[in-house]
């Protein structure tokens, strides 16, 4: 795929984040069209000095009411365009809602994650299945399975994870396939890629990251201090730990849940991402404690791999992702749940105070006969600062994942609605990889410690239980 395509519509991008702000310096690199057929809508939260920024692009800045349940079609609407495109990378606006409005104008549409109205949101961990990942993957299916075929394009959860890493995922499962000198024809749909899987003996994916990137000062006691969004961080933190799960998985962990429809290929937990630790691996990284935090790709992934033999499932690998997030990040997040989800003061995030580190980000292959292989990126902020300056390897890669979906999208107009899977993976990361450059692939003899919390599983060390910390 050409990294460059021509574009004579709008480009509405809803929000001026951190990731919004890093999109608008590198949008027309990729997207011909007239600068003053973008507009950035934002709620008055940007600095005079982001909207400088936006406006010597020669992009346009409009502030707008705070977009509400009741409100978000009013607001929205005059800036709607039929045959355009908006790209939401808003917090606490629901995604799934605004997609199918925007569809409704005619309009094209790309988001890097769900989200779901603040109204919506509930408080206690018991209560929340509805606000699952695996809820608003088929909450959004069952919405768009009304479009009419040849509708315009819709891409959801394309960031880095979930994006990027779910082609990264593809391409590793190839490599290893060449690696073992397995006899494969490269796959083509869901159960061809599941078939090969099996073959190749993965019983278990890691979408493993370790963030190193370190500020020149520390931060204050009442800032929370991150890579990327504070907001979106302390949500993945308070939100119930899900993972895709596995067929050789022996035992259900405590306090998890299966769903009562669809095909029941995830577990969510009345735990908190924020609450669950998982071991796993990365070359430079080495073993890592991290965060189970609930992602949209381990849903997906999981799904996508799924094996069936007339109807009766016989195959499907665990996914989960395990984030070990940068120093002042991690203190951050650690501080916001000893203090019950309590938010603090002030946030903020690390840019050219950053004065070293790496944003390492990939899938982890576990189960096959060399154990484990790692493949993904390695960007420090170094190259992430050649690429655009002013941003860290964190928001460059998430950014190599929408600019990629941006241009599959203008490329492909007319083809509803889209998660990651559907998108072929070659192409993205074609677009994608000056942005998460280099990209390494590693073996390990790395397994997590045997002999989980319960006894029946103690003779596979793929199980659940012993990649967890402190069972």
């Amino acid at each position: 795929m050409d990294n460059q395509v021509n574009f004579s519509g709008s480009i509405v991008v809803l929000g001026l984040g951190a990731i919004a702000q890093c999109l608008g310096q590198v949008l027309r690199q990729h997207v011909c069209c007239p600068a003053g057929n973008v507009v950035f809508l934002e709620i008055g939260d940007a600095s005079p000095e982001q909207i400088t920024k936006i406006r010597e692009q020669g992009f346009q800045h409009h502030v707008v009411e705070r977009i509400t349940k009741s409100n978000f079609k009013t607001v929205l609407k005059p800036y709607l365009g039929d045959g355009d495109l908006l790209i939401n990378l808003t917090c606490s606006v629901d995604s799934i809602a605004v997609m199918d409005f925007v569809h409704s104008e005619g309009m094209m549409y790309v988001d890097s994650s769900f989200e779901i109205w603040d109204e919506d949101q509930v408080e206690n961990v018991e209560d929340m299945q509805h606000q699952t990942l695996y809820a608003l993957h088929h909450r959004a299916r069952e919405i768009t399975s009304h479009w009419q075929e040849g509708s315009p394009t819709a891409i959801s959860n394309h960031g880095a994870n979930p994006g990027v890493v779910n082609h990264l995922a593809k391409a590793a499962i190839i490599e290893l396939a060449r690696e073992l000198k397995i006899d494969f024809v490269e796959p083509q749909n869901s159960q061809e890629w599941a078939s090969l899987c099996r073959s190749l003996d993965i019983k278990v994916i890691h979408i493993s990251e370790r963030d190193t990137q370190v500020s020149v000062s520390p931060k204050s006691k009442d800032e929370f201090r991150n890579t990327w969004s504070p907001m979106a961080f302390m949500d993945e933190a308070s939100s119930p730990a899900e993972i895709g799960w596995g067929t050789h998985e022996k035992v259900i962990p405590e306090r998890s849940f299966r769903h009562e429809y669809g095909p029941n290929n995830a577990v969510f937990f009345h735990k908190t991402g924020g609450e669950i630790f998982v071991r796993s691996w990365l070359p430079n990284g080495g073993q890592i404690h991290g965060f189970m935090m609930p992602h949209s790709e381990c849903v997906t992934l999981s799904e996508y791999f799924s094996l069936y033999d007339n109807g009766e499932l016989i195959y499907r690998p665990t996914v989960k992702f395990a984030y070990l997030p940068s120093p002042e990040a991690f203190v951050s997040i650690h501080e916001y749940m000893m203090n019950d989800e309590v938010p603090h003061k002030n946030s903020s995030i690390m840019n050219d105070d950053i004065q070293s580190g790496v944003d390492e980000l990939g899938v982890l292959l576990l189960g096959h006969e060399r154990k484990a292989f790692w493949y993904g990126s390695n960007l420090d902020i170094t190259e992430a600062r050649k690429i655009a300056p002013g941003n860290n390897a964190t928001t460059v890669q998430v950014v190599g994942g929408v600019i990629s979906a941006v241009i599959w999208c203008l490329n492909n107009p007319s083809r509803g609605y889209c998660e990651t899977e559907d998108l072929p993976y070659k192409e993205i990361l074609s677009v994608a990889e000056p942005y998460i450059a280099p990209v390494l692939q590693a073996f390990s003899d790395w397994q997590p410690s045997e002999g989980g919390a319960q006894s029946d599983t103690s003779n596979d060390v793929w199980q659940y239980t012993n990649f967890i910390v402190g069972r």
